[in-house]
């Protein structure tokens, strides 16, 4: 075990990049992971990959001890986050995000997640905070955020953001509830 201080842990438990296809994380529990800085506190990071599941895990972050659960992004297409326990990460819990020259990242499922008191650092902008516990952003289009239960979130529950996301499917259902801290 990497051990809890600030000292030591991992900056990421995952990485999948450019040319991965087809992969599975399930069933694991990811914690002790190190930093906020970007590059550092990931516990799956997936870029340029394709039809990937990552299913039934356990993402646990702390203060200083995680960045984002689940990262899907540059050109990530046609992966499923689905039935993950995220709790206690300081940024986005599960994001899409691609920006400038790379590839679009879509046509992911993000699907009966739970993330609870994510969000702690803001940071935020006058017009609003800038992380979600679930977030779509920048060149994203045609994915799809369904049946996820988000309590505790400090900044927005689900945020889409950006200029290039087309074709969206943002579910608010009656299993989706954010509860106030």
């Amino acid at each position: 075990s990497p051990g809890t201080d600030t000292d030591h842990g991992l900056p990421s438990a995952i990485k999948l990049d450019t040319g991965a296809a087809d992969f599975s994380v399930r069933g694991c529990i990811v914690e002790n992971l190190w930093g906020l800085e970007q590059g550092r506190g990931y516990g799956v990071l997936v870029g340029e990959v394709d039809a990937g599941v990552i299913d039934g895990n356990v993402f646990r972050g702390a203060v200083g001890r995680g960045r984002h659960a689940v990262y899907l992004s540059a050109g990530a297409t046609s992966n499923k986050v689905t039935n993950n326990h995220v709790s206690a990460f300081q940024r986005d819990g599960i994001t899409v995000f691609s920006q400038g020259v790379q590839p679009a990242s879509t046509d992911n499922i993000i699907d009966r997640n739970t993330l609870v008191d994510c969000i702690d650092d803001l940071d935020s902008p006058a017009d609003g905070p800038k992380f979600g516990a679930i977030s779509l952003s920048g060149r994203v289009s045609r994915n799809r955020v369904t049946n996820n239960i988000i309590l505790r979130s400090a900044g927005c529950g689900v945020r889409l953001h950006g200029t290039a996301k087309t074709g969206e499917l943002i579910d608010l259902g009656s299993k989706v509830g954010i509860v106030e801290k």
